[in-house]
């Protein structure tokens, strides 16, 4: 199935008050992928779904979860079809990385041989029995690390076709379910953010701001010795400051500031620029040019 990013867009996009090509929140659009159903035998296949394809449609973007009700995972959120659709027919190095095929075949089963196809609960369960290098994300009392003076700021694109981002909302939420009974406000210590069009740790689609200067995000600007946010090195504009000044001086972040440079080339100036909330809260847009940070609020 080729997804078509147009027509999600094009129902998803105005769910946040404005039309700019840009979902904000891809898990809040209610998609009805049915209006790309083939119309009748004659109907050119390349560019509608059959019903087949319409229900693997739905699976793709529905939490994994077994017949005995178990949850495995969450779905991909509507805009990030665009990077998982290159990886599954055009990538082999990304179907190839600890977090594609490559995990289940050289950690869990460490059979160079292994096929894809194979792929069902029972390797979810060995993975959980085996747990290879102590990975599995299933500790959600953080009262240790919150103990200890840590800080943390957790991120993730909404645009991401690789790792759901409802991986991190399911993370969030297990946390909070952890900790808000025993009194603790997670906003002492962990500030969640969503970056709405933003891939896997950097890039964006439809031009959407993603750069906060954090982990591995200056590789993907153009230019060499990359720092910061050239033109904003400050803690609202870049993350790493914005940890440090958090942890140092007990400034916490309300909200982030990502930025979007023309053809993601800092030199060239930036093309627009959108604040990030701490969740649950969204950007909502007030009006104004939806370039500019003060066309949103966090609500």
């Amino acid at each position: 199935v080729i997804l078509d990013a147009i027509n999600f867009v094009r129902q998803c996009d105005e769910v946040d008050g404005v039309k700019d090509n840009i979902i904000m929140n891809g898990y809040a659009c209610d998609f009805r992928p049915e209006t790309l159903l083939c119309d009748g035998p004659s109907a050119n296949k390349s560019t509608c779904f059959t019903a087949d394809q319409i229900d693997t449609v739905y699976k793709i973007y529905s939490p994994w979860v077994e017949t005995n009700d178990s949850f495995v995972f969450p779905s991909f959120a509507y805009g990030a079809e665009t990077q998982f659709a290159q990886m599954i027919m055009t990538d082999d190095d990304e179907q190839d990385s600890p977090s594609g095929i490559a995990y289940p075949r050289d950690f869990v089963y460490n059979d160079a041989n292994w096929p894809w196809q194979n792929l069902d609960y029972s390797t979810i369960e060995l993975s959980d029995r085996l747990d290879p290098g102590n990975a599995t994300a299933g500790d959600f009392d953080l009262r240790p690390f919150k103990n200890k003076g840590g800080k943390l700021i957790h991120y993730h694109g909404f645009a991401d076709g690789e790792i759901p981002t409802g991986s991190s909302i399911y993370y969030y939420k297990q946390v909070q379910k952890m900790l808000t009974p025993l009194g603790i406000d997670l906003d002492d210590f962990y500030r969640f953010l969503l970056i709405p069009g933003m891939e896997h740790c950097l890039d964006s689609v439809h031009d959407a701001p993603w750069y906060i200067a954090s982990a591995n995000q200056p590789g993907g600007l153009t230019g060499t010795n990359v720092w910061g946010v050239p033109g904003y090195r400050d803690r609202k504009h870049d993350a790493i400051l914005a940890l440090m000044a958090w942890v140092e001086n007990g400034i916490a972040p309300d909200e982030l500031i990502a930025t979007k440079f023309v053809d993601d080339t800092p030199a060239e100036g930036v093309q627009a620029q959108r604040p990030l909330c701490v969740y649950p809260k969204e950007a909502k847009y007030v009006g104004g040019n939806w370039n500019k940070t003060s066309a949103f609020e966090c609500r």
